[in-house]
C-alpha cells in the first residue's frame, strides 16, 4: 500500500499488515521530488506508481523495482 505523505514531500509504502516497509521522495522539483504530493495511484498490471505533485503542477510516474 502506497500513501502519499504531502507534509514531508514523499511517499511511503506498507504491508498490508500497515507495517511500515519504506519510502521515496524528497522536496524539491526535479524528477522523483516533490511538493506537497496528495495521491498515488498503482497502474492494473502494478507495474508503475503515479503520484499527484500538487505544487508542482504535474503528475509524475515510476516503475516498480523488483
Amino acid at each position: 500500500m502506497f500513501v502519499a505523505d504531502a507534509d514531508n514531500d514523499r511517499i511511503q509504502y506498507f504491508t498490508a499488515s500497515g507495517s511500515f516497509q519504506g519510502k521515496w521522495g524528497k522536496n524539491g522539483k526535479g524528477n522523483g521530488e516533490f511538493v506537497s504530493p496528495v495521491s498515488v495511484e498503482m497502474s492494473p498490471d502494478g507495474k508503475r506508481a503515479y503520484v499527484g505533485d500538487e505544487w508542482n503542477f504535474r503528475i509524475q510516474y515510476f516503475k516498480k523495482r523488483h
